[in-house]
């Protein structure tokens, strides 16, 4: 049989003829030429070939490519300027990248833009926030811009001593070398409003933002030992929901003569908590008091868009005056005749006297119209105030007037008028307090004052639906109080058995 032509005698030549004599010498050098050849070949190929022909991943499908680079930005802000110890790139020693490098790596990332820098800034005691913000490195015409916008949601000068604000400022490199440029502040005015300000284009502007928050009930109920303040905040009520307790209770109760250890207390109030746990006291719902077996009970009330403490029968707690003018006082010197500690002699003492630290506020027994203001004689400090035609009250010996007292000037049952102090012929700081009946001081922890309102008709069916409520709250978290009692008590006991086992 005759062989079939070669199209190629030259490339025959040099790759052999596999097909000739197998086995033969010659057909085993052919055969080592091919292998050679076709290794050498894919070696080559690749530095040719297409991307998916290679060993590395593809990029993103088209569709894919908006999530693509969302998620690089995220993980790039996740951790700004920390390089991947996995990527790809020139070795420790500074040797140059591999020829396919470049292809494998892709395009280098474009530097990460400059983030605002935010501080959070501490108002200290005595402190305006001007002051802080000049503290904080701002220009006094930014400063004083920033407080203009925010003063219609915030006094500026009543903010406490403590509050806390967060500056945010322009990246560095953003602003000028010796003043840092504010581009916004933050304030949590309570648990649900965020006060934000923010650089506008003519100065600063503010707004007022929602911010998740709840409202929990808390219980406490206990026995007074030393004083119902004490044995309060000793079971955990707010020092503001005691103030409002004995505050309400300073209408019907005489502090200093009536509560003896052993009488009960009983205080049901509101507290509301922000999602990062920011908490501010709400409201007393109720509070009570069992002095030798008398109970008092008074629930707080809307009534006539005035929020007040009612028994259960609808009356109001709030007389024509209060009995305690101040919170957290003892009585150092009660009405009639006494030996006079700075004259020496025995002479009318026309008032009572509550000893209480200097600075403790001195509220309006009643509502009413500020008759004097000023200096008195051996009053010192002098507050004078006629509530109507029958009754005025006076508070001596005072540290310093509220803001905003003067003669001529309203104020209300409650509102705070002085502190107490030691001006005039006083031996330590306290208050001297008057009734005056038709121009004449009567005692006034035994005068009998009229009572508040009464609810009726509509008022009244909505205060015993509200009562209801709150007596059922009462009843559940007493119940639950009690179950966490005996469950302490429990332990208690069964951790002693333990220790006598010597487990």
């Amino acid at each position: 049989m005759k062989p079939t032509a070669r199209p190629d005698p030259e490339w025959d030549a040099a790759l052999g003829d596999l097909g000739a004599a197998p086995g033969g010498r010659r057909w085993w050098r052919d055969l080592v030429l091919c292998v050679i050849g076709l290794a050498a070949l894919a070696t080559v190929l690749p530095h040719f070939a297409p991307a998916p022909w290679r060993g590395v991943a593809s990029a993103p499908p088209a569709e894919d490519a908006a999530e693509f680079i969302a998620r690089a930005a995220a993980d790039e802000l996740a951790q700004p300027g920390v390089p991947d110890a996995a990527a790809p790139g020139p070795s420790a020693r500074g040797d140059a990248a591999a020829p396919g490098d470049a292809a494998v790596a892709g395009p280098p990332s474009a530097a990460p833009a400059p983030r605002p820098v935010g501080r959070l800034a501490v108002l200290r005691r005595g402190e305006a926030l001007v002051d802080l913000l000049r503290r904080e490195g701002l220009s006094a015409a930014d400063a004083l811009a920033l407080v203009g916008a925010l003063r219609p949601h915030a006094d500026p000068r009543r903010l406490p001593a403590g509050a806390r604000f967060k500056l945010t400022f322009r990246p560095p490199g953003g602003g000028t070398a010796d003043a840092p440029v504010l581009e916004a502040l933050s304030y949590r005015l309570a648990p649900d409003r965020l006060l934000a300000v923010r650089r506008a284009d003519d100065g600063f502007e503010a707004v007022v933002r929602a911010v998740p928050a709840a409202t929990v009930t808390g219980f406490a109920a206990g026995r007074i030992t030393d004083s119902l303040y004490v044995d309060a905040e000793r079971a955990g009520v707010p020092v503001p929901i005691i103030a409002e307790a004995i505050r309400a209770l300073g209408f019907a109760v005489d502090f200093e003569r009536e509560i003896w250890p052993g009488d009960g207390f009983e205080i049901l109030y509101t507290t509301m908590i922000a999602e990062d746990g920011l908490a501010e006291p709400g409201d007393v719902l109720f509070v009570g008091l069992t002095l030798r077996g008398r109970q008092l009970a008074y629930y707080r009330f809307a009534a006539e868009g005035r929020d007040d403490y009612f028994d259960a029968r609808g009356e109001s707690i709030r007389r024509t005056l209060m009995k305690t003018p101040l919170d957290g006082a003892r009585l150092t010197s009660r009405f009639g005749r006494r030996r006079h500690p700075i004259l020496g002699y025995v002479t009318a003492h026309k008032g009572v006297d509550f000893g209480a630290p200097s600075g403790t506020p001195v509220y309006a027994a009643g509502d009413g119209v500020v008759e004097r203001a000023g200096r008195y004689g051996g009053y010192g400090n002098y507050v004078r105030i006629r509530h109507n035609a029958t009754y005025a009250t006076a508070y001596g010996h005072l540290k310093g007037f509220a803001r905003g007292i003067r003669p001529g000037v309203r104020v209300h049952q409650g509102q705070v008028i002085g502190y107490v102090g030691a001006t005039g012929r006083a031996t330590g700081p306290h208050l001297h307090y008057e009734v005056l009946v038709n121009g004449r001081q009567v005692n006034p922890l035994t005068l009998e004052l009229p009572s508040g309102r009464v609810l009726a008709g509509a008022e009244r069916a909505a205060f015993a639906r509200w009562r209801a409520e709150v007596d059922e709250m009462r009843a559940k978290l007493r119940h639950a109080e009690a179950l966490r009692l005996a469950q302490d008590a429990g332990g208690s006991a069964v951790s002693a058995q333990a220790a006598e086992r010597g487990d």
